[in-house]
């Protein structure tokens, strides 16, 4: 007998590294070594025109629920389950491989893409974006640092920083008044595309190509101090930073880091780096989109791979920041954001899956019908806001290759799942991967499904065996830990 955990996912470790496992897929990695079922998207709302190229969810003062996206040509807000154009006459012109960036400073919304002028809405009054106007820079992204509005890449100086106003926006002359200012990073740093806020050691960190800088408030005369702190890295893709507890997490140039202001520390190498660069698509890597799910208190990262059709994301990685593991999602999106739930009555329901009530796959518990509740959501390859509450994942499990009970030809004889599942036998199948050398490719016999004595027969001899667990979509299970191997001498020759 032997108990064969699903250890962390370290498909960057040898096949035969104990305790790991080399494949976890469309599960999450959860507590107490074990894993959890991942749910499926579940379609929200109506279509943008093109691909979602950015999304913020917002509250105004009043706790109203916003919702507003850009796509290539326009700007929407949705109302209801519907998205509707709120461009200026003309639209826009966002590039192929550019976003869109939102802040929000009190109850007036901020957008850029750096092709077109900065964009602002007025929540509860406007109807249309419009034009900021004045001196204010178009800039790839913006952030809100220390009540000023902070534009970043300015067109004409792609390394330069630029704010408003101190409690002014709409303010963007150069004025020791206002404090409103510029600074060039300049070095080999390459391009400023991203900034996060809410760092435990600074106001802010300015991500540039292949370096980070620290930003600080000073006040006058320089305003904010600048910092280079990481001269040797930077990202490759400004949406998958995460900021979250004082720390950002980002895909760097060669591997997953994680910022707290001062310096960053790997949280990927030797794990899943080597993998994620061999899986993803080198000239997409800008497609990658990240976000949080506090609750379970998970990172993804859904990314381009080199298997991609479309060019859309289609894996989607998965990191546990409390317990440091991994796994992955075979699942393909535009782009992952975190929405907001509106509050809904059980009569404004009705618009949901045409008020048929036979036809509702989310639960009337869920927090998507709670009002202000943060939810992990993303747009699917239809243009559409769907949640991650449809039907579970399909997931499979895999061990590392084993030797048992010692380096010689052994017979599997039962496998019994250690797995919680109130599901049909039938959505629970275990085969066993055989090669005769290390050399040699490996081989998966015909999967079974537990008896009702509740083990898996198989008959399958092999000096190397690794076992798979499959899970079918739908099936109702809430943690998986392992398997219990049973063999026994095999009588063929070694």
């Amino acid at each position: 007998m032997a108990l064969l955990a699903f250890g962390p996912w370290l498909p960057d470790s040898p096949d035969n590294d104990a305790g790991s496992s080399p494949e976890i897929t469309n599960a999450v990695p959860g507590y107490g070594l074990a894993y959890e079922p991942q749910a499926g998207l579940s379609t929200f709302s109506t279509s943008l025109s093109s691909r979602c190229q950015g999304a913020i969810a917002c509250q105004d003062t009043t706790l109203a629920t916003y919702w507003f996206a850009g796509s290539h040509g326009d700007l929407w807000r949705i109302e209801s389950v519907t998205w509707s154009n709120v461009s200026v006459a003309g639209g826009y012109s966002t590039s192929t491989d550019g976003t869109w960036s939102f802040a929000q400073y009190g109850d007036t919304i901020y957008a850029t893409n750096r092709n077109d002028p900065m964009q602002f809405y007025s929540l509860g009054a406007g109807a249309a974006f419009a034009a900021v106007g004045g001196a204010a820079p178009q800039a790839r992204r913006l952030a809100i640092v220390k009540n000023f509005l902070v534009a970043v890449n300015v067109v004409g100086s792609p390394q330069r920083i630029q704010w408003s106003g101190l409690d002014a926006p709409l303010s963007w002359t150069v004025d020791s008044t206002t404090q409103a200012d510029f600074q060039d990073l300049l070095g080999s740093g390459g391009q400023n595309v991203g900034v996060a806020v809410g760092l435990l050691g600074s106001d802010a960190a300015i991500f540039q190509q292949r370096a980070v800088w620290r930003m600080t408030y000073a006040g006058l005369p320089n305003v904010f101090d600048f910092a280079l702190v990481e001269g040797v890295r930077g990202t490759p893709a400004p949406d998958s930073i995460i900021t979250l507890e004082g720390k950002t997490f980002y895909l760097g140039e060669n591997g997953f880091y994680v910022f707290d202001g001062m310096q960053s520390q790997p949280i990927g190498a030797s794990k899943i780096d080597r993998t994620f660069f061999t899986d993803a698509d080198p000239a997409l890597l800008y497609r990658t989109s990240g976000v949080v799910d506090t609750t379970r208190r998970l990172l993804f990262w859904a990314y381009v791979s080199t298997a991609s059709a479309d060019g859309n994301p289609d894996r989607v990685l998965v990191y546990n920041y409390a317990t440091a593991t991994w796994s992955r999602l075979n699942l393909s999106v535009e782009l992952l954001w975190q929405s907001l739930s509106f509050g809904y009555t059980l009569d404004q329901l009705d618009v949901f899956f045409g008020g048929d009530i036979d036809a509702f796959t989310v639960s009337f518990d869920s927090s998507q019908w709670q009002g202000g509740l943060r939810q992990f959501s993303a747009f699917d390859t239809s243009h559409r806001t769907s949640h991650f509450t449809g039907t579970r994942l399909a997931a499979t499990f895999t061990t590392a290759e084993a030797l048992l009970p010692e380096p010689r030809r052994f017979l599997t004889t039962q496998v019994w799942p250690i797995i919680e599942c109130r599901s049909a036998t039938a959505d629970v199948v275990v085969s066993v991967g055989h090669r005769d050398r290390p050399i040699d490719t490996v081989t998966y016999a015909t999967g079974t499904s537990p008896n009702t004595v509740g083990f898996c027969p198989q008959r399958t001899s092999t000096p190397y065996a690794r076992y798979r667990m499959s899970v079918s979509a739908g099936a109702a299970w809430s943690r998986a830990f392992g398997l219990d191997v049973r063999t026994g001498a095999s009588t063929e020759s070694t």
